[in-house]
Parts: structure tokens; C-alpha cells; sequence
């Protein structure tokens, strides 16, 4: 019995690590992480550039667009803050939930705010507005009986009825002066009726299928036939969802487009309504990661693959100018360079990821640069299309609202000249900052000059301010997605363990130039506000301004201060993780005890600031808590490492071999675990309990208690099953207790409990992380141990209740797949319940893997490519597992006793 045994286990175990390997290396290839030094545009480049620039003037670009500003968006006090809604809630104020749905009084003040905005940007050279509506104007009276949607009379109908006459008058101001209106959407683009129109009548929403989008273009031919004035539609379908949906209005969007097949459906379809009727289709390629066209936005391959054969002189692409979202140190985008079709350039002034530009944040030189190697690799390009408020959640940011209310300014300083820059390429960039300042500040030459200054450093103190500028001169590349080179999302700094770990990677053999770098942008500040404390009061027309500017110049060099020493925190710790040098210890308590404080101060003089408000820390505070603990973490690991060593040297000493222990230990474990060996039996048994509870005590010690109720729950339900499936036929030898049942069950634990533990004991949980992000080969090995564990822990799950509760093999097999199915539905119908999403993200908060700012923009879910059906595939997984053991279980009963039925029939 023990040879057979013995030789099952050798070719089961066998088996279990060749596939073990196999989805190890699959793992590691699907988490690899690239990175290379990237290849920044220079200030050469605008005199290198092989692009005949000279000749190029505005009228050469068709589309100089931008977005509407702060039109339509009420400076909230009381709604401002920390809402990470990426929607403007543009507009909201003039719509009304009830009939005549259009407040008129409301819609006079934006239309006075709207020319006011228009009258701003047409004199800067801009040409083109981009609206945020479709659905809105639409009643789908061309499809079917023209009631398929929405029904006469209805509320829809007569809510979008005023919505066509409120923005036809801003649409009618707009060609008044002379400028172009494009509506902008997300696709899919849905409504309630719409969803249900698609679920009745095609049993869903199958973006492959032609149907899908021949309702989409019943809807532009109603569009334009409403609106005939309409420049086209720009469309965007790599971010969609709850995020940019506005409470309690029935206008969303979901991210269904993700295939190479849907995109061209769609853009075919659409082209052919464009060509009909002599409009535009703009379309954003803005993936991020998402599946197969995931990389559509920076790699041309990619883009010449989806785009490459689709031409019509009424398709644009429009694209961000790098390789990634707006900002700093980032190559040119790639996909410039290949393709034929008409291109327009993205720009962002009010930057959402330098502080909303609410204090000095020059950017125009770069994109001066940007736009001359652009032109230098495509002749195609027709325009730009600029972003004056958009971009980012707004009300996590300070309280701007272009060009009414707050800070305003700094946004403006680049929506001037960058229009500047796009009507001549070739431009004089510093007479075009010195017109504005004269326009808007002073005419005193000393006074102009000296403000230019101060704007001009601006660059530089962003540069080192904002950013790490060695990591973010290297590019990391995760899964088609580029990584930001900014170690925080909006106003959340982020204390990710990935984040974190590449950082410090990324520049570990520079470091004190890393750290340097960050005091250095604190001292260009303090130069900035030396140089505005010498303008003569007298000497500035718009003081306004320049009360503005003195505030944002003290919230910068304090935002700035604490950046710097929070990078020097958390480098040295990093340091002394990587290489155990103590000194960095040292200096990462120091550091941290000086971060805290700037912190507190930060906190407490811009917390309930609305123009300069202050930083989210919420990620920084834990990781720095886990960070403190880590080294009692490492000391307890060491001591349970040396406790177990000893227990086992002492169960040796009589027989005076160490081979011998580890020999009956592991035959112990493997066979009879509950042997009349009292010295075994009790190291088995502590082991055990040391199994048991170090995982919860560390867990919960973290705060980890998604991730502990997620093992438990797990461990218990599946137990409890197994017992109680077994109650009935669990007839032990009086010698065997229910506890060794389960110290049989969790032997496999062992091995990935003291692989934890030696990992623990080199340099705590961090090191874990750390090389986790940065080594290849110890992720192979964790992730190959881990399913060994789990294979292992199957096994012994079959064999122990085929060999303990004395059931045949088919019932055994029976219980294994009943007890699994109750798991897999009971957690299946819990994450379902509460989405896949939420439970990801809870889990992410406080293990703290990916940047908390994730959940807040797609979510985690989306960024990864993880479906949102895992929950109902893993429910009917377990139905399928629960019935076969049911029918393993039960059916060999079932037919003996409908066997003995028929035969005494017969009798």
C-alpha cells in the first residue's frame, strides 16, 4: 500500500510541477516589466526639425479646437473637495428633472459666460469648440417605428427637445463667430431605454455585430439633420463608465470596444454617414491597455494594424502629443509617424497631474518642441485640439474654473501662447509670453521682465518638483501600458509598493542625485518668490493677479518641500531594503520624522483651502506604517525560524543524524502524522498552530482584512463541507482525532509558509514587494511554489478523505467536488453581489500593490484587462463542480438501487 502510494504521489507531484513551471513562466511573461531610458524631444530639435515649418500659419490648421472652458460649471463651495468623478457636471445648473427641463434665467447667464469664453479664445487664434453631448439631442425617430426608444409624448422626448433648443443658442453663438462645433461622445454611448432596446431586441450589446452600430448611425443622421451646422463627432472609446457619469442623469457609457474587428466596424459605419453628409469623424485613439488594441495609442504597429487600410478624406485621427497622458519627460508619440491619414494634436493647459496648474506652470516651450518633431515625421497633421478645463476629476483639485473663478491665470498664460505656437510653429515663444504679461499684468518693463522670469523658471521647478527626473527619464512598460513617470495621481501621493519599488529601482545607482533633485526645485521656488517680492506694487496693473501668484508661489514651495522629503523618505528606505546598510535606516527615520512634519504643516494650512488645496496622504500614512513595522516583522520571522530549527535539532540529539529528523518529519507529514511518537507529534502539532495563526496575527497586524476574511472563509467553507459531507461515514480509529484530519489537510501550507518565513526573516514583507516588482526569478519562484502549494494541498484534500473517512474513490472525489462548489459559489455570489471591482480595490488598499488612483480613473479591473464576468463564470463553475460531485457522490447509489428495483420486478 505504501509503494503504491509512494509511486502515485511521485508521478502526481511530477505532473503538478511541469505545469506549475509552465504557468509560472506564463505569469512572469505576462507581468514582465521593461525598462528603458526613453528618447526625450529636445530644444535641438526645433532647429533641426526637417519640417518646412516657415510656410506653415494658422490658416494651414483646419482645427484649432478646445473644450468649453468653465462654461456652465458652478463654483460649488460645498461640492468641492475630494469627489473623484472625472465628469465637469457642466451644464448641471440649466438642466432641470422636470419640465420645461431648461432653466432659461440659467441658460441667459451661460450664454453671457459663453461668449465671454469664446470672445477670450477666438481672439487667441482658436477656431472650434468640442461639446460634450450626443445622446442628448437624439429620439431615434428613424428607427423602426420611430417609437422603438423613446415614446411620443415621453419624458426623454421632451427633455431632449429642450436640450436641442438650449445648446442650438450656444451652438448658433458659436458659428456667429466664425468657429466650428463638434460634439463628443464615449462609445458605447447608452441610455436606459437604449440598454433595453439592445438587450430585447439583439439579447445584448455585441459590438461585433453590424446591427449594434447601424443604430448609432440612424442616430448621426438624426443628429445632423437636427444640428445640419455640426462640424462632426469626436469619439472616444478607451475610458467609458460610473466614473464620467453625472448623478441622476440617464446618459453613460460603458468600454465595450476593445477588439481590432469592433473598432473598424465602427469607424466604417460611421465614416459612411460622415461622407453622406459632409461631416467629420474625430476619433481618439486613447487606449490604455485595454485588450488586443490596448497599445493603439503608441504603437504603430498597432495603429497601422486597426487603421492602417481604413481612408476617407472625413476621418481625423486626433491623439495626445507623447507616449502616454499629459506629462512631463515623455517621447514623442510614435504613431505620428506612420499612417495617412488627417491627424490633430492633444494639449492640456490646465494640467491635471501638476496641481491643475493653480500656480505658475509654464509648459508651452515643450509643447513648441513637441509640435516641431510631430510636424517633422507627418505631413497630415490639420490642427490641435486643446483641453482648457478638462481632464482629471475636477472637484479633487482646486477650485478653477477657466477663465471665471480661482487660479485661473497660470492656465491662461498657456492657452495664449500655445494658440500662438499653432498659428506659427516658428514663433518667438519669449515674445509671445512677454504680449500676454503685458496684456494681463503690467507695462512696466522691469515689472514684465521680472514676471516672465518667475513664469520661465516655472519649467524647471516642475520639472524637479513634481517629478523624479531620473525615474521619470526611464520608461516602464507593464502588460501595452506605459507607466506615468509621476509618483502620484491628481492629488493623491501614492505609497504603492509598485510605484515605490520601480522608483527607487529605476535610480538606485544615482540616488543622491534623485534626492538632491527634489530640494533643488524647492530652491528655484524660493528664487521665484525672492525675484515677485522685488516687483514694485505700483508697477502692476492687475493686482488681482498678482495677489494670486504670491499665494501660489507659498503653496508651491510648501507642496514642494514636502514632495522633496517624502521622496527622500522613502528612497533611503528602499535603499536599506536593497542593500541592509543601516546608515540608510537611519536616515529613512530621520527623514520620515521631517516628512511627518512637513505633512502636518502642509495639511494644516491649505486642508480647507479651495484655490491651493491640500495633498491626499492617505497612501503615504499606510505604507509608512507598514513600513515602520517592517523590521518586527523581520525579528519575529527570525525567531520563529530559529524556535522551529531548535525544536527540530532537539528532536534529533539522541539519534545524533539532523538527516534522520527531517527523514521521520517528512514521512511523518506524509503518511502518519499522528503517530504514538510523542516528540513528533508535538512538532507537528506546533507547526501547525504556528501555521494557523502567524498568517492571521500578520494579516490582521497589517490591516489586512479583505485578504484574511478572503483565505479564511475559503479555508472554512470548503472544511466545514468536507466534514459535514463525511459525518455520517467518518468512523476513524479511536487513536485519530478531528485535529489530525486537518493537520493532515494543511501539511502542503508548510512549505509556503517557510518560504514566507525566510523572506520575512531577510528583510520583512517589503522585500517581498520589492523583488516581487524587480526580479524575474524570484517571481517565478513564488508564483511556482505557490501552485505547488496548491496542487499539493488538492491532493492531500482527495487522499486524506479517501484515507481517513474510508470512502471508496468515487466517493471521495464526490465530497472533494461538492465541498470546492460551495466555495466557489458562496465567494462567487459575494464578490458578485458586491462587484469585482470594489472587492479588488479594498483588497489594493490595503495591500497597497497598485496605486490607489487606479480604482479611480477606469479602476483596476479595466486597467488590467480583468473581465467583469470572472464572478459569474467562477458561480458557474462551482454549480458544475457541485452537481458532478453530486453525481459522484450519489449516482453509483442511485443505479444499484434502481438495478435491485428492476430485478425484483422481474422476480
Amino acid at each position: 500500500m505504501i509503494t503504491k502510494f509512494k509511486t502515485t504521489s511521485l508521478i502526481y507531484y511530477a505532473i503538478a510541477t511541469i505545469v506549475s513551471i509552465l504557468l509560472a513562466m506564463n505569469f512572469n511573461r505576462v507581468m514582465k516589466i521593461d525598462i528603458v531610458t526613453k528618447k526625450l524631444p529636445t530644444q535641438t530639435d526645433k532647429s533641426t526639425t526637417n519640417a518646412d515649418t516657415s510656410i506653415l500659419s494658422g490658416d494651414e490648421f483646419t482645427y484649432r479646437l478646445v473644450d468649453t472652458g468653465g462654461v456652465g460649471i458652478v463654483p460649488d463651495s460645498a461640492g468641492w473637495g475630494k469627489d473623484y468623478s472625472h465628469h465637469t457636471y457642466a451644464f448641471r445648473n440649466l438642466i432641470l428633472d422636470k419640465e420645461p427641463f431648461i432653466d432659461m434665467k440659467v441658460l441667459a447667464q451661460v450664454e453671457l459666460d459663453f461668449c465671454t469664453y469664446l470672445t477670450r479664445l477666438k481672439s487667441y487664434g482658436y477656431n472650434g469648440v468640442v461639446f460634450n453631448n450626443f445622446l442628448e439631442f437624439i429620439n431615434f425617430d428613424q428607427l423602426g417605428s420611430g417609437e422603438d426608444i423613446y415614446e411620443s409624448g415621453s419624458q426623454e422626448r421632451k427633455q431632449h427637445d429642450a436640450m436641442r433648443l438650449g445648446f442650438g443658442r450656444l451652438f448658433d453663438i458659436t458659428h456667429a463667430l466664425g468657429m466650428k462645433v463638434v460634439l463628443k461622445t464615449d462609445m458605447i454611448a447608452l441610455t436606459s431605454n437604449l440598454e433595453r432596446y439592445f438587450n430585447y431586441r439583439y439579447g445584448g450589446i455585441d459590438v461585433s455585430d453590424p446591427r449594434i452600430w447601424d443604430v448609432y448611425a440612424i442616430a448621426l443622421r438624426e443628429l445632423f439633420a437636427v444640428f445640419p451646422e455640426i462640424e462632426g463627432v469626436m469619439l472616444r472609446i478607451g475610458e467609458a463608465g460610473a466614473v464620467y457619469k453625472m448623478i441622476n442623469w440617464d446618459y453613460y457609457s460603458k468600454l465595450y470596444v476593445k477588439t481590432d474587428e469592433a473598432v473598424r466596424l465602427m469607424l466604417n459605419t460611421f465614416i459612411t454617414v460622415m461622407e453622406e453628409n459632409d461631416k467629420r469623424l474625430f476619433f481618439r485613439t486613447w487606449t490604455i491597455g485595454i485588450d488586443e488594441i490596448g497599445d493603439l495609442h503608441t504603437n504603430p504597429e498597432t495603429y497601422l494594424r486597426v487603421l492602417g487600410d481604413i481612408d476617407s478624406p472625413n476621418l481625423i485621427i486626433s491623439t495626445k502629443y507623447g507616449t502616454g497622458d499629459f506629462y512631463r519627460y515623455l517621447p514623442v508619440n510614435p504613431t505620428f509617424s506612420v499612417g495617412q491619414h488627417k491627424r490633430i494634436i492633444e494639449f492640456q493647459t490646465r494640467r491635471e497631474f501638476e496641481a491643475f496648474s493653480n500656480f505658475p506652470n509654464y509648459v508651452t516651450t515643450d509643447y513648441q518642441i513637441y509640435l516641431h518633431e510631430i510636424l517633422a515625421q507627418n505631413n497630415h497633421i490639420c490642427g490641435a485640439w486643446i483641453w482648457t478645463q478638462d481632464g482629471g476629476p475636477q472637484r479633487a483639485g482646486p477650485l478653477s474654473i477657466y477663465p471665471f473663478y480661482g487660479p485661473w491665470e497660470f492656465n491662461d498664460i498657456d492657452a495664449y501662447c500655445t494658440a500662438r505656437v499653432l498659428a506659427d510653429p516658428n514663433v518667438d515663444i519669449d515674445q509671445v509670453l512677454t504680449e500676454w504679461i503685458m496684456t494681463n499684468v503690467s507695462v512696466d518693463a522691469t515689472t514684465i521682465d521680472k514676471v516672465r522670469q518667475i513664469i520661465l523658471f516655472s519649467q524647471e521647478a516642475s520639472r524637479k518638483g513634481l517629478y523624479d527626473e531620473l525615474f521619470a527619464q526611464k520608461q516602464l512598460v507593464v502588460r501595452k501600458y506605459f507607466a506615468p513617470p509621476i509618483f502620484w495621481f491628481w492629488d493623491i501621493v501614492s505609497g504603492s509598493h509598485s510605484v515605490l519599488s520601480l522608483n527607487y529601482y529605476a535610480c538606485r545607482n544615482q540616488l543622491q542625485q534623485s534626492i538632491d533633485s527634489g530640494f533643488e526645485a524647492v530652491n528655484i521656488v524660493r528664487q521665484m518668490k525672492q525675484i515677485a517680492q522685488s516687483i514694485t506694487h505700483e508697477k502692476v496693473q492687475n493686482k488681482v493677479f498678482f495677489h494670486k501668484m504670491m499665494a501660489a508661489l507659498d503653496y508651491e514651495e510648501n507642496l514642494f518641500e514636502t514632495f522633496a522629503w517624502y521622496r527622500k523618505t522613502f528612497l533611503n528606505f528602499y535603499r536599506w531594503l536593497d542593500t541592509g546598510d543601516e546608515q540608510a535606516y537611519s536616515d529613512w527615520q530621520l527623514s520620515h520624522s521631517t516628512f511627518e512634519q512637513r505633512k502636518q504643516l502642509h495639511l494644516q494650512l491649505y486642508k480647507t483651502s479651495l484655490d491651493f488645496p491640500a495633498y491626499n496622504f492617505i497612501e503615504t500614512d499606510l505604507i509608512f506604517a507598514q513600513a515602520a513595522r517592517n523590521k518586527k516583522h523581520t525579528l519575529t520571522a527570525r525567531v520563529v525560524l530559529f524556535g522551529l530549527v531548535l525544536i527540530g535539532l532537539w528532536g534529533t540529539i539522541k539519534k545524533r543524524f539532523v538527516k534522520r529528523f527531517w527523514t521521520r518529519f517528512l514521512n511523518e507529514i506524509e503518511h502518519d502524522p499522528w503517530s504514538n511518537n510523542v516528540s513528533w507529534k508535538m512538532y507537528v502539532k506546533f507547526i501547525t498552530i504556528v501555521c494557523l495563526l502567524l498568517t492571521p496575527i500578520i494579516f490582521v497586524n497589517n490591516g489586512f482584512l479583505v485578504r484574511y476574511h478572503m483565505d479564511l472563509n475559503v479555508w472554512l467553507i470548503g472544511s466545514l463541507v468536507l466534514l459535514m459531507l463525511g459525518f455520517n461515514d467518518f468512523k476513524p480509529p479511536a487513536s485519530i482525532k478531528v485535529y489530525h484530519y486537518i493537520i493532515r489537510m494543511i501539511t502542503p501550507i508548510y512549505v509556503m509558509v517557510a518560504l514566507v518565513l525566510v523572506i520575512f526573516a531577510y528583510r520583512g514583507p517589503f522585500a517581498f514587494w520589492y523583488n516581487f516588482f524587480t526580479t524575474p526569478v524570484f517571481r517565478f519562484v513564488i508564483f511556482t511554489c505557490l501552485l505547488m502549494t496548491i496542487f499539493s494541498f488538492g491532493y492531500r484534500y482527495v487522499n486524506s478523505v479517501h484515507r481517513y473517512l474510508k470512502l471508496n474513490w468515487l466517493k471521495t472525489c464526490g465530497n472533494a467536488c461538492l465541498s470546492l462548489g460551495v466555495v466557489l459559489i458562496v465567494n462567487g455570489v459575494i464578490v458578485s453581489l458586491l462587484s469585482l471591482e470594489t472587492v479588488i480595490s479594498r483588497l489594493n488598499n490595503e495591500l497597497l500593490v497598485l496605486p490607489v488612483g487606479l480604482s479611480k480613473v477606469l479602476g483596476i479591473t479595466t486597467h488590467l484587462n480583468i473581465q467583469s464576468r470572472i464572478p459569474h463564470d467562477v458561480i458557474y463553475l462551482g454549480i458544475a463542480l457541485f452537481l458532478s460531485g453530486l453525481t459522484f457522490r450519489y449516482g453509483s447509489k442511485v443505479r444499484a438501487q434502481y438495478v435491485l428495483a428492476r430485478l425484483n420486478r422481474n422476480i
